[in-house]
């Protein structure tokens, strides 16, 4: 069984990905592709995926505070916009062994992040240049921490769950991606929106070590054979950077305004959470070395190397 939560991306990965394993297994797998909450949610999929109640799903690394913290680099803030570019560089950085300490239970099939996060807001703010007072939701300690640099006042949750207290004037904005505004339906109660390279979550879609080691050889090598970069570019480059464009084009057409930060406001804002990358690299084994690898292999990913 195969778990995910998007329906962009069960028609343009998950289904051609299962079909094309299917294929290849010679008969020896069945894949189930179930698409929603029901058995797997953001909250529990690793639970679910250890339990062995689904054998594939979508691990998002930020839910899972401490658990995956090498794996995290992808999602730094002002690291990269285009999730493409991040996932293909996250799989190469697993290739290489760096991130082995905390994935050696687990086989991967591709990577990606959640898509750039950007601020999605009730209302404009009264200036862009300090963020005082907002109570912005978000799903990670990194994108907690950074908030508190720029002034906010920052609440943990997911997007699944922000939506009623958006709606309710609880929280001011939620930090996340556009593909979880698509996906939450957050642009029913988000009106202003700024683009801006603030982090995101990193992604895989795995199973465990142990289930992979019970299948059949043809089985593996099925699964084998369709993992990588090239899955990695389709579940990231199809499904999380092009629903930008179609949440933006939902967005405004229910009235909604969409920024970016000027040249003055992005210099600002790296600058007052250039600490966030520091802590990261210090709070870390390994830190330093993940980091300089990871960025000397998205240079090469952007190049088109």
């Amino acid at each position: 069984t195969l778990t995910n939560d998007d329906s962009l991306s069960v028609g343009r990965f998950f289904k051609p990905w299962a079909e094309a394993v299917e294929r290849d297994s010679q008969g020896t797998l069945k894949i189930d592709v179930r698409n929603g909450y029901a058995i797997a949610s953001l909250n529990n999929s690793l639970d679910r995926l250890n339990e062995d109640v689904v054998q594939v799903t979508s691990v998002f690394h930020g839910s899972w505070p401490g658990r995956f913290p090498l794996s995290e680099v992808a999602g730094l803030p002002f690291m990269t916009r285009k999730a493409e570019d991040a996932g293909v560089a996250l799989w190469r950085l697993y290739k290489t062994g760096l991130l082995d300490s905390e994935l050696k239970d687990f086989v991967p099939f591709a990577t990606t992040t959640y898509g750039f996060s950007g601020l999605h807001l009730v209302k404009p703010p009264k200036t862009l240049d300090d963020l005082q007072g907002l109570k912005i939701v978000t799903a990670s300690k990194i994108q907690s921490d950074m908030l508190q640099l720029l002034g906010a006042s920052p609440s943990s949750a997911t997007p699944m769950d922000a939506y009623t207290a958006l709606q309710h004037g609880t929280y001011d904005g939620i930090l996340t991606s556009w593909a979880g505004v698509a996906t939450f339906h957050l642009n029913e109660v988000t009106k202003y929106h700024v683009d801006a390279a603030l982090g995101t979550t990193t992604q895989m879609i795995a199973m465990t070590r142990k289930r992979y080691n019970a299948l059949p050889a043809a089985a593996r090598k099925a699964l084998d054979d369709n993992s990588g970069e090239k899955w990695s570019r389709v579940l990231a480059g199809q499904t999380v950077d092009d629903a930008i464009a179609i949440a933006q084009k939902e967005a405004r057409s229910r009235g909604a305004t969409i920024v970016e930060l000027t040249p003055r406001q992005t210099a600002l804002w790296e600058d007052k959470t250039k600490s966030i990358v520091d802590q990261w690299v210090k709070s870390r084994k390994d830190g330093a070395v993940v980091l300089a690898k990871f960025r000397e292999l998205l240079a090469q990913v952007e190049a088109g190397k």
